[in-house]
């Protein structure tokens, strides 16, 4: 079963974007620690799956997610003309 992403209204105020810079900056570094395995784990207890894998990319997300899916070169796949 397929279940979407909860919306939710932003409330982020400065000391939270510091707060986001400053763990982006760790996650970039040579040592990441644990901050996108912990993101992965609570994504998906957020939305009651088994599993959330995080990508660098859109592109890379849909390029595994297609190949997941069974999708292989030569395949058809249709897309909105205005996507991010």
């Amino acid at each position: 079963m397929r279940r979407a992403v909860p919306r939710a209204a932003m409330d982020f105020g400065p000391a939270d974007l510091a707060a986001a810079l400053a763990r982006t900056a760790s996650i970039a570094g040579k040592a990441p620690g644990r901050a996108v395995s912990d993101f992965e784990t609570a994504f998906a207890d957020c939305l009651g799956t088994a599993g959330a894998v995080a990508f660098s990319s859109a592109r890379a997300g849909m390029y595994f997610g297609l190949q997941a899916l069974g999708f292989r070169p030569g395949d058809e796949v249709i897309l909105p003309a205005y996507a991010f």
